[in-house]
């Protein structure tokens, strides 16, 4: 007669929702949550691919504290064509006074 009980030898609880699950599973059939220590090892991350951007060296006369060194200005590209001034529309919203139209 066999042992009733080895049908269980191959098998692991959930420590979320305790329903039974195959040993070695790293996630739950029944809830979905992850468990056991493989998924959360200390190996370091896989290196990212793509491109590094290069490194700027800090000018650290901008973090001088001698108080007779000059303000560096900075400069950056930009185009006065890029930006349009605002044109119309108005900020009063009083119930009583509407804003009048000007034609």
């Amino acid at each position: 007669m066999s042992d009733p009980l080895a049908t269980l030898l191959d098998v692991q609880t959930c420590p979320s929702c305790q329903a039974f699950e195959p040993a070695g599973s790293h996630q739950c059939f029944e809830c979905g949550s992850f468990h056991g220590g493989a998924i959360l090892s200390n190996e370091p991350p896989p290196p990212e691919e793509g491109e590094e951007t290069p490194h700027m060296p800090e000018d650290l006369l901008m973090y001088s504290l001698n108080p007779h060194s000059k303000i560096i200005t900075e400069k950056f590209e930009s185009s006065e064509q890029a930006v349009t001034p605002w044109k119309g529309g108005g900020t009063r919203f009083n119930i009583e006074d509407p804003m009048e139209e000007s034609e």
